[in-house]
């Protein structure tokens, strides 16, 4: 019997029986029918239809069947690598993780992946997980293309062409940053305590005498009477006279004049 759709096109359950009774796989060229096959076109034929898997699990379940293998779905396989729960599929596949922070990954039939944090969901690419459980992805936030890589301590870092690689400890305190011209600052701290900084300038040690906090050069024993901390909110490095004068070292490498704190 010939149905109408909501298009205007006739589909036509004969043909369908016809086409059937004629194959009895899905090794051949059309899945169904060549009726079905235009109500239920899609506007790209690259694109994947939502309710299959993905092309690539696809042409692997043709390969099994062609060569004799048979077709029966294994249960998906879970293991740990480090504190990270891994779920792969039959064929080795990673297709789920769970970090030890409960954040979750979830893999797309695009191949992306959904990554489901308290924040809400993001979507990712390229997601790794190493023996150890160090997790790495691409990622894209407000059209910025970032590489990053969080690590079983708590250590991460972020990697982009528009603002260079930042890498942070297991605090989650700034550890690395550019600053400008192919140059990087570093940064150590002992009690969460900033005490010091490799640089653009050379090393730099924190030193209290008297109650009176000053930075001494290393290589040129140059001091500078006031503290240096790191701004959180943008990762440059700010300088603090006991004279009133303040200043900050951006990542791109430029000196500005900042207000005093009053």
């Amino acid at each position: 019997m010939a149905e109408s759709n909501m298009h205007g096109k006739v589909f036509d359950g004969t043909e369908c029986a016809m086409a059937s009774s004629k194959s009895a796989s899905l090794v051949g060229d059309e899945m169904v029918c060549k009726s079905f096959n235009d109500i239920f076109r899609k506007p790209k034929q690259s694109d994947e239809a939502c309710f299959l898997p993905s092309n690539t699990a696809l042409l692997k379940q043709l390969s099994d069947a062609q060569s004799g293998k048979p077709g029966v779905c294994e249960a998906p396989k879970h293991e740990k690598r480090g504190p990270v729960d891994v779920t792969s599929d039959e064929y080795g596949e990673m297709i789920a993780a769970k970090d030890a922070h409960g954040n979750t990954f979830t893999k797309r039939s695009d191949g992306k992946w959904t990554e489901r944090t308290k924040f809400g969901d993001t979507v990712v690419e390229n997601l790794k997980v190493d023996s150890k459980g160090n997790l790495s992805f691409d990622n894209s936030v407000q059209k910025i293309n970032s590489h990053e890589q969080w690590n079983t301590d708590d250590s991460y870092s972020i990697e982009s062409k528009e603002q260079g690689k930042l890498v942070y400890d297991k605090d989650h305190r700034l550890a690395e940053a550019p600053a400008g011209d192919a140059h990087t600052r570093k940064f150590h701290y002992t009690n969460g305590q900033l005490d010091q900084v490799d640089g653009r300038l050379g090393h730099w040690d924190r030193v209290v005498k008297n109650g009176q906090v000053s930075w001494v050069n290393k290589e040129t024993k140059a001091v500078w009477e006031g503290d240096f901390t790191v701004n959180p909110g943008t990762d440059s490095l700010e300088f603090r006279g006991r004279n009133g004068a303040a200043w900050e070292f951006t990542k791109t490498g430029q000196d500005h004049r900042i207000p005093a704190k009053p």
